[in-house]
């Protein structure tokens, strides 16, 4: 029985951090190594990983200083021992026969990487994103991972050969390091194997809604993570490419619009430069985006009225009650 390294990047997590280690120890699957990396954490997550580490010898607990998701997860790689990686959020939980399921199926099928279904969970509704059950071919899943379709860049649905991660590491201080690095994991794999199961939750039921918006610096770091994604698949796979490039674009200017929308509801200051950019691209917006409030608040952004804008937050506050 091959040994599992789940690792769980920790930052004031007080709230959900015990029902994400207990889901953790609960698996059927014994062989684990659950390296919990506090990512300097103020609000007693600390406390709780030391519980579940004096209590349960495969829990190890980390304690650095704060660098971020990114930086995080490298640390909980490199300390991994297991030759199988995993990943919870301290927010989430995973069902008690995951990691079993996961590694069976991972050695019946020789896959180097087996990717499964999931729930996001919201206040008010769950929404499930599932996994067809077959032999998914690496042309395939780049060309789905592109598309951020059925094939997502989250770290957390997936069981990876630990040898997929040799000389690759996400980079520090930055969000969507999940995007920056996918890719190229993906490109490595000989097998991918998709599970018709939905084996993890995905919690969202203490942020708003509009935590799917943008500021600033998520803006940036996506556009940097994009276009990073962008660049290797069209060296490496360039009729993918051809195929996905005009998603891929869209998925940038949709980008700027939730930035320019999170911005006018939070009443920060916009940038320029992030509205003419979708003012130039809206036609690509329009031809994903079909909705009418889409074309209500673009109208919005393209008059940049301090007085129209407050209809946007009128109908965002609205739709929050």
């Amino acid at each position: 029985m091959q040994k599992v390294s789940i690792i769980v990047p920790i930052f004031n997590s007080i709230e959900n951090v015990q029902r994400a280690l207990e889901s953790i120890k609960q698996q059927t699957y014994a062989n684990l190594e659950i390296i919990m990396v506090d990512d300097g954490s103020t609000d007693g997550s600390s406390r709780v990983c030391e519980s579940f580490q004096e209590k349960d010898e495969r829990f190890v607990f980390i304690k650095k200083e704060n660098g971020g998701v990114a930086d995080a997860r490298n640390v909980g790689i490199a300390a991994a021992t297991g030759s199988v990686i995993m990943f919870v959020d301290s927010d989430d939980y995973i069902e008690k026969e995951a990691v079993s399921i996961a590694i069976n199926t991972m050695e019946k099928e020789s896959a180097d990487l087996v990717i499964f279904g999931f729930k996001r969970i919201y206040k008010d509704k769950t929404i499930a994103t599932k996994i067809e059950n077959k032999e998914i071919t690496k042309e395939e899943a780049l060309q789905e991972l592109c598309l951020d379709e059925k094939i997502t860049s989250h770290l957390w649905n997936k069981a990876y050969k630990k040898e997929l991660f040799a000389d690759l590491s996400m980079v520090k201080g930055k969000i969507y390091e999940d995007i920056y690095i996918m890719h190229s994991i993906i490109d490595r794999c000989s097998k991918i194997i998709g599970i018709d199961k939905i084996l993890y939750s995905y919690c969202r039921t203490n942020k708003k809604s509009i935590s799917t918006g943008c500021n600033q610096k998520q803006l940036e770091d996506y556009e940097f993570a994009i276009n990073s994604r962008k660049e290797y698949v069209k060296k490496k796979q360039p009729i993918i490419y051809s195929k996905i490039e005009e998603k891929v674009n869209f998925l940038i200017v949709n980008k700027n619009f939730e930035y320019l929308i999170f911005s006018i509801i939070h009443k920060n200051e916009i940038t320029e430069k992030s509205r003419q950019f979708v003012i130039e691209h809206k036609n690509l917006l329009f031809k994903y985006r079909k909705n009418i409030k889409t074309k209500l608040q673009y109208w919005l952004i393209k008059k940049n009225s301090n007085v129209l804008n407050n209809i946007v937050l009128f109908f965002y506050n609205k739709e929050e009650k």
